[in-house]
């Protein structure tokens, strides 16, 4: 299982959508407009032990601006500044997640769909 989609069925588990419905890793479908999708977006250069350093990226969609932000900055709400916790049980452990910034616009999609975005730094060991 790859991080990004650890992390979706975490959200799931936080009752903030369902994965494959409205929760979706690396590509954003047509419908439905009222989603989140999870990008793994690299990372920093690895570290000289058995951790890890990557990136994601979590983009709302939404037709209406204020609940595009409300349901980012609720799933910001589970990940920002969150340390020490199995992501996947026996399998990935979290030393902490970072917000590199707050939630905020990044524009429309193709449908005038209003784009939320927030980046995060992980620091975690695969086991």
């Amino acid at each position: 299982m790859i991080l990004s989609e650890a992390l979706a069925l975490y959200l799931e588990s936080k009752s903030l959508g369902i994965f494959g419905e409205d929760i979706f890793v690396g590509l954003r479908p047509a419908e439905p407009v009222e989603c989140f999708t999870i990008y793994d977006t690299g990372g920093f250069i690895p570290k000289k032990d058995t951790t890890s350093d990557p990136t994601l990226e979590i983009i709302t969609r939404d037709k209406s601006y204020h609940i595009g932000l409300e349901k980012l900055k609720e799933v910001n709400k589970y990940l920002k500044e969150k340390y020490n916790f199995w992501l996947l049980p026996d399998f990935i452990w979290v030393y902490y997640i970072e917000a590199q910034g707050e939630p905020k616009k990044i524009g429309r999609d193709e449908n005038g769909y209003h784009l939320f975005s927030v980046n995060y730094h992980l620091w975690l060991k695969y086991y």
